[in-house]
Order: structure tokens, then C-alpha cells, then sequence
């Protein structure tokens, strides 16, 4: 059975730059923790990976006692009924939305 991904919190890297942000973590090396970011922060975006030692990276509280605990903040959409109600409502939202240029 695969073992669910850790989610945790990241503190004190990159003079402070990361504090709170969710990350994943994805390996361990001799040189610290190699962790995915669950969210953007600053000049780091989401999906980026960073190196952070051992007392930098805080696994949630559900991670440490519970090993089949799954990340309910990600959960999958499986209903194929809600997914096409997403769709509709997103792609309804995005026909009606207006187009910047980019200058304010």
C-alpha cells in the first residue's frame, strides 16, 4: 500500500521567506528535505522545489500519528455529476470575464 504524501509547514529558510507555507515533502537527502510548494509565496511559486533542513520542515499533526491519514485539503473530485458542474459554472465564469490587457 502506498504511503500517503507528508504535508507540512515550512519555517525559517531563506531568511524567513517561506514561513508558513504548505509544502510536500518529496525526498530526503543528506543535505535536508527537497519539498514541493502547495501554494505561492512572494518570489516562489507554487509547485517549486527547495531544500530545507530537517527543523525547517513541519509535518501536520495528522501526518505524524496517523500514516493512513489523507490530505483532505486536496481531495480528488471522483462524482462525475459535480465535475460537470464545475466545469459549467468555471467555463460560464470565464466566457463572461474581462480581458486586461495588462495595463491599469
Amino acid at each position: 500500500m502506498k504511503r500517503p504524501p507528508v504535508v507540512g509547514t515550512i519555517s525559517g529558510p531563506y531568511c524567513g521567506a517561506l514561513d508558513g507555507t504548505l509544502a510536500r515533502l518529496l525526498s530526503k537527502t543528506e543535505f535536508g528535505n527537497i519539498v514541493g510548494l502547495l501554494e505561492s509565496k512572494g518570489v516562489f511559486n507554487k509547485g517549486a522545489k527547495v531544500c530545507v533542513e530537517d527543523r525547517e520542515f513541519h509535518p501536520l499533526g495528522a501526518y505524524r500519528k496517523t500514516p493512513e491519514y489523507r490530505d483532505l485539503e486536496f481531495s480528488l473530485i471522483e462524482d462525475s455529476d459535480a465535475i460537470d458542474a464545475l466545469r459549467t459554472k468555471y467555463i460560464q465564469e470565464w466566457s463572461t470575464g474581462a480581458v486586461s490587457n495588462g495595463s491599469v
